[in-house]
């Protein structure tokens, strides 16, 4: 059997990777997240990314954050998106001549896919940050502020949740 080997850049995106799937697996995260982005318009991916980059320190600029949001416009819109809504679909509106199980079976198909296109969009996103200084609770509100500026929302109360939960001691 080969070795693969990992370069350092993939190593980290896998670390970005690891961070959101251990902080959205909280319930509570998961919920607020979901509420950002079924209520207010925000990408997930995004969100998470912005404090992903305070905990390595970044405040993200306005040029990042722009290449950010299309990412999530040209791949969470285009690709993501439409997997969700087709999973969603298939949980509350199953064609009566279709067997459930075998509907159940493709949304657990689809959720996983869903997964693989978010983790290519922060593997996208990963790619925007470089560096790392000490975790920053301040630099990712700020980054969470600045995103919710771009998108012409008040910053939401979800966020102080999610930065509790990512921020633990800070």
């Amino acid at each position: 059997m080969s070795r693969v080997e990992l370069s350092p850049d993939k190593i980290e995106a896998e670390a970005l990777w690891a961070f959101c799937l251990a902080l959205y697996a909280r319930s509570e995260v998961e919920a607020a997240c979901l509420n950002l982005q079924d209520e207010y318009g925000f990408d997930v991916m995004i969100v998470l990314f912005c404090i992903y980059a305070g905990h390595k320190g970044q405040k993200l600029s306005a040029k990042t954050l722009e290449q950010a949001a299309e990412i999530g416009r040209e791949w969470g819109r285009n690709i993501v998106g439409p997997l969700r809504l087709v999973r969603r679909r298939l949980k509350n509106n199953i064609p009566a001549a279709v067997d459930p199980h075998d509907a159940y079976q493709l949304r657990t198909r689809l959720q996983a896919l869903e997964q693989d296109a978010e983790r290519i969009q922060h593997e996208q996103l990963f790619k925007l940050i470089a560096g790392s200084a000490p975790p920053s609770q301040a630099a990712a509100r700020a980054n969470l502020v600045s995103y919710a500026g771009k998108l012409g929302v008040s910053p939401p109360e979800e966020f102080d949740l999610l930065l509790k939960a990512a921020f633990p001691r800070g």
